[in-house]
């Protein structure tokens, strides 16, 4: 190997751990001041190529006022069938919630009308956890249901209650059917 093709690899390869820090920076939702900063420099950045991610704003400075879930049906050709659900939020680890913070905001942006366009692949990605227990099974249907409701203001008298889901909502959100040789 060339001097010449020497540096143009340690340049590639500069390059490529510079993006990946800066990802890396940038993706995690920040720990301290420090951070902070950091997200704050790149921004410019990342928002000039594209690649900036959105922030994960849980608390501040406008929390989230809905709980939100996902969850989806399978029927089979045997008449059987089979449900799936997006995690919950509050039964994960702190660390799972940190490493798959990105996962729900995920799930909690998909719902939205706006995100029309991504219902197939979410729901053919369904499919293919499914099909890994139910793989001798032939799916129909599939339909994608959001699940909602209110988070109660805190500035008001908070008072906890038993039973969060009290004023859940629903709606099916997208239905594909399947004839016999599309699956």
């Amino acid at each position: 190997m060339n001097r010449g093709t020497s540096v143009k690899r340690w340049i590639i390869n500069a390059f490529i751990v510079c993006i990946l820090n800066l990802f890396f920076i940038d993706a995690i939702p920040a720990v301290h001041l420090l951070h902070e900063r950091a997200q704050a420099r790149i921004d410019p950045f990342l928002d000039k190529t594209g690649l900036w991610q959105s922030r994960w704003n849980l608390f501040a400075p406008e929390p989230d006022t809905v709980n939100t879930y996902l969850g989806a049906e399978i029927t089979y050709a045997d008449g059987s069938f089979s449900r799936w659900r997006s995690p919950n939020w509050r039964q994960l680890t702190p660390g799972e919630r940190f490493r798959r913070f990105r996962e729900m905001e995920y799930y909690d942006s998909v719902r939205m009308d706006s995100n029309r366009s991504a219902w197939p692949g979410l729901a053919q990605s369904i499919l293919k956890k499914a099909s890994s227990d139910n793989s001798n099974k032939r799916p129909v249907k599939i339909v994608l249901t959001r699940y909602w409701w209110d988070i109660p203001d805190m500035k008001e008298e908070f008072v906890a209650q038993a039973d969060i889901n009290k004023n859940m909502r629903s709606f099916e959100f997208y239905t594909k059917e399947f004839i016999e040789d599309e699956y």
